[in-house]
């Protein structure tokens, strides 16, 4: 992460914001979620998998509604983190019952999709992109889902003065009045 090292998000040292698009029309204009996350055993990841799980760590996100697209049935997002645990976005949208818009892996509930994963928890995907490896799992870092990171605040290490970073969203995560500055 640029800038920070562990522990500066519960030290309340780093702000992170990102954009999403969840799916379904989430209700709430503004949430703060609090799913433990921890790991639990997953083909494919040696030391195991992120998930919702009571046994987890805390882990807290504000989710802040920005806009609700009918036409999709989705719901365009801002997402402050106040911890920084491995997939916090992926997991605390899912565990609200509105994962992010393409997340080939995690499910309604933060755990992977069951209606992905036969029965070894792992999904085996046909490629159609040419690549000829043939089968093979969805893994974490597997993209597609739509998430943005949009700005982040720390204090200079050597310093001591706030730095604030800035990355303009793409269209896909612009509110409609802000696509002309997008």
């Amino acid at each position: 992460e640029l800038g920070a090292t562990p522990g500066m998000h519960d030290a309340g040292w780093v702000t992170k914001k990102y954009r999403a698009r969840a799916q379904g029309l989430i209700q709430e204009e503004e949430q703060l979620i609090t799913a433990r996350i921890g790991r639990v055993g997953y083909d494919g990841v040696h030391e195991g998998l992120f998930v919702a799980t009571p046994d987890g760590k805390a882990a807290r996100t504000k989710c802040t509604v920005l806009h609700r697209c009918r036409a999709s049935g989705s719901t365009l997002v801002e997402l402050t983190l106040y911890t920084g645990r491995p997939h916090q976005i992926r997991i605390h949208l899912a565990s609200i019952g509105h994962p992010l818009v393409g997340d080939p892996l995690y499910g309604v509930g933060g755990t992977p999709d069951p209606t992905r994963a036969p029965s070894h928890s792992f999904h085996k995907e046909r490629r159609n992109d040419g690549d000829n490896r043939g089968e093979r799992g969805v893994l974490p870092g597997d993209c597609g889902y739509m998430l943005h990171a949009l700005s982040m605040e720390l204090m200079h290490p050597i310093e001591g003065t706030p730095l604030y970073l800035v990355a303009r969203p793409p269209p896909s995560l612009c509110v409609p009045a802000e696509l002309l500055e997008c």
